[in-house]
C-alpha cells in the first residue's frame, strides 16, 4: 500500500485518500484551463524518470491558477527530486514502494538553502536574515 511522504516536514501518512483530481502528464493546463472550483487535491503523474512535466504543471496550477490544495507527486519519483518537488509547489509524494520513505526523508534534509526562487517566494537572504 503506498504511503504519503509530507514534503514540508517528511512526516509519513499511512493512508493515502484519493485525489479529488487527477492529470496526466500530457495535459496542458495553459491551453485547456480545467475547473478547480471544490478542488482540494491534484495528484501530478509522473511517467518515468526523465518526464518532468509535472514539475511544470504544479508551477502553473500554483502560480498562473492560485492552487492553494495538495498538489501530490505520484508515479515514477525517485528521492533526488524531493528538494524539487518541495520547490515548486509539491506538498506530498505518494510513495509506492515503501522501502524507499527513509531515502526520501533524507533527500529532503540535503541542503538549507537554494538560490533560485521558489513557488513560495521566499529568497536566500530573507531565510538568512530571519534566523538570526
Amino acid at each position: 500500500m503506498a504511503k504519503l511522504l509530507q514534503l514540508e516536514t517528511g512526516a509519513v501518512v499511512d493512508v493515502a485518500p484519493e485525489a479529488d483530481l487527477a492529470l496526466t502528464e500530457d495535459q496542458d493546463l495553459m491551453a485547456s484551463p480545467i475547473e478547480l472550483e471544490g478542488v482540494r487535491t491534484i495528484a501530478l503523474h509522473f511517467p518515468k524518470f526523465k518526464d518532468g512535466r509535472a514539475f511544470s504543471q504544479a508551477l502553473i496550477l500554483r502560480q498562473h491558477f492560485g492552487f492553494s490544495g495538495e498538489l501530490r507527486a505520484v508515479g515514477n519519483v525517485i528521492p533526488d527530486q524531493a528538494l524539487y518537488l518541495r520547490r515548486v509547489g509539491f506538498d506530498v509524494v505518494e510513495i509506492e514502494d515503501t522501502a524507499r520513505v527513509g531515502a526520501f526523508q533524507d533527500a529532503l534534509k540535503c541542503y538549507r538553502y537554494a538560490y533560485q526562487q521558489s513557488v513560495s517566494g521566499v529568497a536566500v537572504p530573507q531565510l538568512r536574515s530571519a534566523e538570526q
